[in-house]
């Protein structure tokens, strides 16, 4: 699954930065929705061994760090096994 370029953009920034937080953005599979009531902005999965990262135009438009807020709370959901 291709990368939206804003998170592209954001993994390059935190490469050195922010290492763990790197490789998850780079090795998840981001998966365009429709926003729904449950999900507005971002949610994630774990299918088939891989991250499942599903996001909404209203999270692409959010201010940067806004987006990375978001994607950090999801990342713990992975990281922390609250699947």
């Amino acid at each position: 699954m291709k990368r939206p370029e804003k998170i592209t953009k954001l993994a390059f920034y935190l490469m050195d930065k922010e290492p763990l937080f790197y490789l998850f953005i780079i090795n998840a599979d981001f998966i365009y929705e429709e926003a729904t009531q449950e999900s507005m902005f971002a949610a994630v999965g774990y299918k088939d061994s891989r991250v499942k990262f599903f996001y909404t135009q209203n999270f692409i438009d959010l201010p940067i760090r806004q987006m990375y807020f978001i994607m950090i709370h999801e990342a713990y959901h992975i990281f922390k096994k609250h699947l």
